[in-house]
């Protein structure tokens, strides 16, 4: 919206000039549509690509069980990588589940 006369006096006054190229530019820019995506930027697992990779670890060696235990406690827990990581043993409750 362009200022009246009297707004562009009383500007130019304070040293405020209305630079009325500025207010065209901003105009055009106003006028770019909105890239609108197709698709979802998430997606989120099934509940089969959950349990594949739940079960890729190899249970049978040490650090497989604790992959495995990682994994879970990132899914169940919602946990990004930087939080799994910074997990302190002394901070888990290691037992049967509550009741």
């Amino acid at each position: 919206m362009l200022a009246s006369t009297s707004e562009n006096s009383s500007l130019r006054k304070n040293g405020l000039a209305l630079n009325t190229s500025a207010l065209a530019q901003i105009g055009q820019i106003d006028a770019i549509p909105i890239k609108r995506r197709d698709r979802k930027l998430i997606r989120h697992l099934t509940l089969t690509e959950v349990q594949a990779i739940l079960n890729a670890p190899d249970v049978t060696t040490r650090l497989g069980m604790r992959d495995r235990a990682m994994l879970h406690l990132c899914f169940a827990g919602g946990l990004r990588v930087s939080e799994l990581v910074g997990v302190l043993m002394e901070n888990l409750a290691l037992g049967a589940a509550p009741q």
